[in-house]
């Protein structure tokens, strides 16, 4: 759980179009999105395709990659989740699930992916600030 400083609805946009997470997670270099389909053209070049699906009367975004190549791990779901502490505070809770065939690649990438979503968390709260200065 991560604790930002900035409005629910500043944060709210940011994540749950499924569009612009090139511009606060380090590993994506475009998005696209079709209906409930997504695309995430990763910087390496692969592609992950999921489903994406929100709810904004409880601001939860859900993820399912149903395909990819590079990752060494499948079935991954990540589950987004915003609830509003104050009218300028907002918890961010955000958990993925993956299945990982070897305990070894698992614990050489989860110290990896603990410092990419921290870093996107940090990106998402610092768009979010500057979203609300502008307007």
């Amino acid at each position: 759980m991560h604790h930002l400083n900035t409005s629910k609805d500043a944060v709210w946009p940011l994540i749950s179009s499924g569009l612009g997470w090139e511009n606060w997670f380090p590993i994506v270099a475009r998005s696209k999105i079709q209906g409930a389909k997504r695309e995430l053209e990763l910087n390496n070049g692969d592609t992950f395709k999921e489903y994406f699906i929100t709810s904004e009367a409880a601001h939860l975004v859900v993820y399912y990659v149903y395909e990819q190549k590079s990752f060494p791990a499948n079935g991954i779901t990540g589950v987004i989740q915003l609830s509003e502490v104050s009218k300028n505070k907002v918890l961010l809770n955000w958990s993925v699930e993956m299945e990982v065939g070897d305990d070894d690649i698992f614990r050489a990438l989860e110290e990896q992916i603990k410092q990419m979503y921290a870093a996107s968390v940090s990106a998402i709260e610092k768009l979010a600030i500057e979203n609300n200065q502008k307007g």
